[in-house]
């Protein structure tokens, strides 16, 4: 197993500190499911943008590999960090048509990493969306398992599905459960699916079952609102009961579903007083960075990276101003601690908005065909 980074170790825990003070509860299930002496890449639906990384990563006992949106790579000084930090650029077919041919770099790049046993974590989805539903499975992961696989047919691999699941993702104080799934031994499932088939790995059919299987098992991790045409009727629904979101459910009927168990008790005073204690920064996110978020699937993950960085700077000129320039360590100290401590014992009670509207609702490009 390849050992961590330095980069990588301070990075994971700086940001594991900042999503406990952000988040209300984030919990993940079934780690023991994954056999930590295999290679394993982990299929995750892709809700919240930076943030579904972010908090796997956080509670995962070993480094991963990723794959990122190409784009991000433009700037050699970006590439080379975010190489640094065990990511692999993803081309799609809005990146250019001319640029899909990067992914079979790419694909060797992961092949070589999942044939040393290592961990990687990939988004069928191919894209984020805030809509509580599997969409369609890009076969994009199929071609990466048929590259790991023709280099050395016999590698024990194994499929690990990932339900992400949020409270109301479009908000600060939210909560996160993660639900890993039983994982699926790939080398059994091909000899049980290929039916005396030749060429088994390289036909369509290898990649339809597959990518059908994972959306199955997906399905059951996390909320999955169907058939499409009542997704909103049926969001409605659960929201006006107050449904608890980080628990998994699938309602893919007209009928309603045969329990809706409640979701957490909201303070108003705790959220009152949180926008108290906070007002110069939730001005400032308001009134300056939140208007110029390019997509509204990455409100959260720019709220949180503000959140991380503008406290740790506004810390740290407080220690040079207050502890070196006042001597007043111990002032310094205590006010910083009493700062965090009431903080999280707000976000603790309950910050969120008691019935927050519909996050979106999908719009007809991306409707499944």
């Amino acid at each position: 197993m390849k050992r961590y980074g330095f980069l990588y170790l301070v990075l994971k825990s700086f940001i594991r500190l900042g999503l406990y003070f952000y988040f209300r509860v984030r919990k993940i299930f079934g780690l023991d499911k994954i056999p930590q002496d295999r290679p394993v890449l982990l299929l995750s639906n892709h809700q919240n943008a930076l943030l579904d990384v972010l908090l796997i990563t956080s509670r995962y006992p070993r480094p991963m590999h990723y794959l990122a949106r190409s784009d991000v790579f433009k700037r050699k000084w970006i590439g080379a960090f975010l190489r640094n930090l065990q990511m692999h650029p993803a081309f799609r077919l809005r990146d250019g048509y001319e640029k899909l041919s990067g992914n079979y770099k790419t694909f060797e790049e992961v092949a070589e990493v999942l044939r040393q046993r290592e961990h990687v974590l990939l988004f069928p989805e191919a894209s984020h969306c805030l809509d509580r539903r599997v969409r369609p499975l890009n076969k994009g992961f199929t071609r990466l398992l048929v590259s790991t696989l023709k280099e050395q047919p016999d590698l024990d691999l194994v499929i690990v599905p990932v339900g992400q699941n949020y409270t109301a993702p479009l908000q600060a104080g939210e909560s996160s459960h993660i639900h890993i799934g039983e994982p699926l031994d790939l080398q059994a499932w091909i000899k049980n699916n290929k039916e005396e088939e030749e060429n088994f790995l390289e036909s369509r059919r290898f990649a339809r079952a597959l990518t059908l299987e994972v959306e199955e098992r997906l399905k059951d991790l996390t909320t999955h609102l169907a058939p499409f045409q009542h997704y909103e009727d049926h969001l409605q629904t659960l929201e006006s009961l107050d449904y608890d979101f980080r628990i998994p459910l699938r309602w893919e009927s007209e009928e309603p579903p045969e329990s809706a168990l409640k979701g957490e008790v909201v303070s108003p005073i705790a959220r009152s007083a949180f926008r108290l204690l906070n007002a110069p920064f939730i001005l400032f996110w308001k009134k300056v960075l939140k208007p110029r978020v390019p997509e509204t699937e990455f409100t959260s993950t720019f709220r949180f990276a503000f959140a991380l960085l503008g406290y740790s700077f506004s810390f740290a000129a407080l220690f040079f101003i207050v502890g070196v320039g006042m001597g007043q360590y111990r002032l310094y100290f205590g006010f910083t601690l009493l700062f965090l401590l009431l903080n999280r014992v707000f976000v603790r009670m309950g910050i969120t908005q008691k019935r927050p509207a519909a996050d979106r609702v999908a719009e007809p490009e991306d409707q499944p065909h």
